[in-house]
């Protein structure tokens, strides 16, 4: 438990939030693909068994939510913000959920635009950490 603490509590820069975003909202488009398109299976690999990719993409759609919940409290702490800066970070992702369960391919899409872009400043920023290298305040 204390490693898990430890981990939370350290500072993350920008390569450590890239890629746990990305992946994200590549894992949410996919799912949203397979939700729509049913058991008629996935576009781009029709010999596969459509479930066992929605399956695949339900975990790590999970797998990256952690990642990026870790990640963008450490990013806040590398930017000396508080970590209730967070909160709206995440507002872009129940944007996503709820346009997945109610809207179509495009207005998913459409979001997932949304939430890149609410997410670049903390992509693009340079690190405010004393000692950091670039970026840091004397």
């Amino acid at each position: 438990m204390d490693r898990v603490l430890s981990i939370l509590n350290r500072p993350m820069g920008r390569s450590m939030f890239f890629t746990p975003t990305i992946c994200l909202l590549y894992f949410l488009n996919a799912l949203t693909e397979l939700n729509l398109h049913g058991e008629r299976g996935f576009p781009l690999v029709g010999f596969v068994h459509s479930k066992g990719w929605y399956e695949f993409n339900l975990l790590m759609v999970a797998a990256f939510a952690l990642l990026w919940t870790i990640s963008i409290a450490g990013r806040m702490l590398d930017l000396c913000l508080s970590r209730l800066w967070a909160i709206p970070f995440l507002v872009p992702w129940a944007i996503i959920l709820w346009t997945m369960a109610r809207g179509s391919l495009h207005q998913v899409l459409g979001a997932s635009i949304f939430a890149l872009a609410v997410q670049l400043p903390l992509l693009l920023l340079p690190s405010r950490r004393a000692g950091s290298g670039l970026g840091a305040h004397p």
